[in-house]
């Protein structure tokens, strides 16, 4: 798929078959396959979707890379003011230093028998339960990995791979009353949120991550006494925010605000979600790998500012 598309409809997973061996398949039997790789990516891959849309994504990469690096860049001095025309200004310079995270693979074996390859081909249809959870178990690791990183592929070349809670320079923020309780105060405590990020220098728009048991309270009313708008209106009325997100992938109670802005975020991407063919060894059996190898790149500049804040106690 091409994860630059705008929507996750326009993704091309048809563009990876390079790895098909001893042709066993026809093309069309691949498409249909990549049809369930899309139908189950539209509601697994809510993170990874969103970066998308908002086209931050690199897909530069190949599966030589082990480590997706980018550059940290330091902020110039102030202007100079004058009201002489030949004040000679300031010279100055952007520093960068570099850095980056690992490149997992994820991936998932499935097979499929002669007999429900020709059912597939006859009546358009692929009804394989091992086929689909194959699907969504690596896009349910890769929406995982954008949340809290991947502690199991260790330290690669320096590098480690963090997560939306787990990027060691996010700013952090404390709810002091549970968004599902009566007490609560979303609004103020997101206006907090946007406070941190405007300190670090980075002013929005930004995307609000709510987890499952946070995103069933939005539909009531947010005040008895300002209004008939639920607590979603009154979120969307705040200036500066620009969407709101159920992401799955978040733990309960803990809410995310982001900047979607490349030198916030991005999706290094060296292979989207793919299925592709093993051998054949047995007659009448086919098996078949999916795979994605990507990783989610989040961003501070040299001095540790972060658009991205990390609450808990929702």
């Amino acid at each position: 798929m091409t994860l630059e598309a705008k929507n996750l409809q326009e993704m091309d997973f048809r563009a990876n078959h390079e790895l098909v061996v001893n042709g066993t398949l026809f093309p069309e039997d691949f498409e249909k396959i990549d049809d369930e790789i899309i139908r189950v990516a539209e509601t697994e891959l809510e993170m990874i979707k969103l970066l998308s849309q908002k086209g931050v994504v690199d897909a530069s990469y190949t599966v030589g890379d082990l480590v997706a690096k980018y550059n940290k860049s330091s902020e110039m001095t102030p202007a100079n003011v004058s009201m002489d025309i030949a004040t000679t200004p300031e010279k100055d310079r952007v520093t960068f230093s570099r850095s980056g995270v690992p490149l997992p693979v994820y991936s998932k074996a499935f097979q499929l028998n002669e007999r429900q390859i020709e059912s597939f081909r006859k009546h358009g249809n692929l009804e394989s339960e091992h086929m689909t959870q194959a699907i969504r178990t690596v896009a349910q690791a890769a929406e995982n990995m954008c949340v809290a990183g991947e502690t199991s592929i260790g330290e690669i070349e320096g590098t480690v791979l963090q997560g939306l809670t787990t990027f060691t320079d996010r700013n952090t923020f404390t709810i002091s009353n549970a968004w599902t309780g009566s007490s609560a105060d979303p609004v103020t405590d997101v206006s907090d949120m946007i406070d941190l990020l405007k300190q670090d220098g980075y002013r929005g728009p930004y995307t609000l991550f709510l987890p499952d048991n946070v995103w069933k309270v939005l539909g009531l009313d947010y005040s008895t006494v300002k209004g008939d708008n639920t607590l979603f209106d009154r979120l969307m009325a705040m200036p500066k925010i620009e969407s709101i997100v159920n992401l799955s992938a978040l733990p309960s109670g803990n809410v995310v605000l982001l900047q979607v802005t490349k030198d916030v975020v991005d999706l290094a991407v060296a292979r989207d979600i793919v299925a592709f063919p093993e051998p054949v060894t047995k007659v009448g059996v086919y098996d078949f790998t999916v795979q994605a190898i990507m990783a989610l790149r989040l961003k501070s500049d040299k001095n540790g500012n972060c658009g991205l804040c990390h609450a808990t106690g929702a």
